[in-house]
């Protein structure tokens, strides 16, 4: 995500770096190209451990909404609520 969003790296989670990384990504375009080939993998991985379903939901958020993958989000952020909710984090609500 620090390859295709460098400007958001704020409101990712801090993760420690792999060395070397498992996937050497050195262009935005290459970033893409694995996030769109692996998103479905990665929405599915959110059912694997829900402790991280929250980190993966918070990652992904940008190129998700940025690339109107909208059913995908809606799964992932459903998941990341109920994981949230049977670890019985209260997760920010907008609004009142």
């Amino acid at each position: 995500m620090g390859v295709l969003y460098p400007d958001s790296a704020h409101r990712r989670p801090r993760i420690e770096p792999s060395a070397p990384p498992p996937v050497p990504l050195h262009d935005a375009a290459q970033a893409l190209a694995w996030l769109d080939a692996e998103r479905a993998n990665l929405v599915l991985a959110a059912d694997r451990d829900l402790t991280h379903t929250g980190l993966l939901a918070t990652t992904l958020y940008r190129y998700l909404y940025d690339h109107a993958h909208h059913d995908d989000a809606l799964a992932l952020y459903g998941k990341a609520l109920r994981a949230a909710r049977c670890a019985r984090i209260r997760p920010a609500k907008g609004g009142r």
